[in-house]
Order: C-alpha cells, then structure tokens, then sequence
C-alpha cells in the first residue's frame, strides 16, 4: 500500500526526500540509488551534499543507477545528465566513480547497451528510486503511453518535452530529439 504525502512548498518535498534518502546511506550498508535529474531533486541533492561536507557522512557503499541520458551530446557536454549528477552531487561527495552508472548514449549499439544497462539496474536490485515528473506527465523519458512492461530504450522525444528542455539550451535545435531511458519495470 502507498501513503501519498502532499507538502506545501519544494523545500519540505526536498527535504523530506532527504530524511528518507539519508538514512539509508547513513546505515553503513550497502545502498543502491535510482537518481533522477531535473529540477525535482535539487534541493535533495544540496541537502545531501551540505550533510557530506558538515557531518562527513560517506558515499563509499552507495552505487547509483541514473535514470536517463540524452542522445548525441558530445562527452562532457553542460546539458548532459551526467553532469548535471557531477554539479549537483557526485562531484562534492565520496562516491566511488566507479560506483556511478548512466545509461549508455554514445555507442553504435545504442539497443543493445539500453538492454545491458536494463539487466545491470535490474540485478543491483535498486533500494531506492528518486523521480520526478515532467510537464506531460513523463517519468525519466518514458512519454505517455510507454507501456508499464518496458524496460530501458530509446525513446523518442515528444515536443513538448523538448520545448520544456529548450530553457537548458541556446534554442530547441540545440535539444536532442532522443534520449536512453530506464523503463518502467526497472523503475517498478
């Protein structure tokens, strides 16, 4: 059964997402995150990184799975989710990098890598998983109508969720139209 909780502003759902967030990496144990981009976790994020840098709370056992990743930026591009993830969080804590994944985005085999990174995510067996939703309801880059059975793809960007993204970018041709996505079953 799930209990929904209605905040009243983005710094209460922020902070609530890092009560819940920290006390797992606060066990000592093993965790595995599922961690999303976009402007929903920010605020957890500083969160998490303020309690690195004030309390020395460690990163070492946590391993994180990323939701998706733009198709055809160049490595190292500013829009990147993967360096989105280095601004806001693995840059300022004491993750082992090799300990970070991200799907797949610049390889010849595009279909094959998502159907990689979709047994990778499923086998860690995520502990936790940070979403966030888009304007048209999309969760990672699953668009409405992915089927609830999918498993990670390539996805074709619907408009609307490039308009969205244009505010990232110098215009909407800058936006890619595709992106590598978790789906729903590893999201599930």
């Amino acid at each position: 059964m799930f209990k929904i909780h209605v905040y009243d502003s983005v710094d209460e759902v922020s902070q609530k997402a890092y009560d819940v967030i920290s006390v797992l990496i606060k066990s000592g144990k093993p965790v595995t995150l599922g961690l999303a981009t976009g402007s929903s976790p920010v605020g957890m994020y500083a969160l998490l990184v303020k309690d690195h840098e004030t309390n020395g709370t460690s990163y070492a056992k946590v391993t994180t799975f990323n939701l998706d990743e733009y198709v055809g930026l160049p490595k190292g591009h500013l829009q990147s989710y993967l360096t989105f993830m280095n601004e806001n969080l693995f840059d300022f804590v004491d993750i082992d990098r090799h300990n970070i994944h991200m799907p797949s985005a610049h390889t010849d085999d595009l279909k094959a890598d998502a159907i990689a990174y979709s047994k990778a995510v499923l086998a860690a067996h995520v502990d936790l998983q940070v979403l966030g939703v888009g304007s048209n309801g999309h969760i990672g880059f699953n668009e409405p109508g992915t089927p609830f059975d999918s498993i990670t793809h390539v996805v074709a960007l619907k408009d609307e969720t490039r308009l969205d993204n244009a505010r990232f970018f110098n215009d909407l041709s800058e936006v890619p139209e595709y992106a590598v996505s978790m789906g729903f079953t590893e999201i599930m």
